[in-house]
């Protein structure tokens, strides 16, 4: 077994980063962390390199976010943020200033899956479409779509 404060150390950014953008909250993506390591550690699996490591906690946080937003416990479940604009409001809060990293939570998961994997944590295609269990050919597109949908809503951003 492998040194697990060293494995941890060396992706729980990535790990956390990959389930904080499919959730979009912090204690869901702490939530989600933890149990993609505490699994990790009952299958005893060991990595051949460090590049075989940072595709399996890729998928396995990818794995993990798809099976909480899932969960029983998460359907129909409201942010407590979210309950004074849903009880007051018919119109929606002003527009706020925003980063690219809110933006792409506001992309279909296809798209921001992708261009996260893609982009921030710098895997190629091919390893991608590993990473998420797709054919190479498919991320290629979604990756020219989310390219696409990101733009716009970039641009959009900047006329209001």
């Amino acid at each position: 077994m492998q040194d697990f404060q060293t494995v941890y150390e060396r992706n729980i950014d990535r790990v956390y980063r990959v389930c904080y953008l499919r959730l979009g909250h912090r204690e869901d993506a702490e939530d989600a962390a933890q149990n993609v390591f505490a699994r990790w550690l009952r299958s005893g699996k060991t990595f051949e390199t460090e590049e075989h490591e940072k595709a399996y906690f890729l998928r396995a946080a990818c794995n993990e976010s798809l099976n909480m937003k899932r969960s029983f416990w998460n359907r129909g479940r409201m942010d407590f943020d979210d309950l004074p604009e849903a009880l007051t409001a018919v119109e929606g809060p002003e527009p706020a200033e925003t980063d690219t990293g809110e933006i792409l939570r506001d992309l279909p998961a296809r798209y921001r899956d992708v261009l996260y994997l893609y982009y921030y944590e710098e895997l190629s295609t091919v390893e991608v479409a590993k990473a998420l269990g797709r054919n190479e050919s498919t991320v290629r597109t979604q990756l020219q779509k989310g390219r696409e949908r990101l733009r716009e809503l970039l641009t959009k951003g900047d006329t209001k």
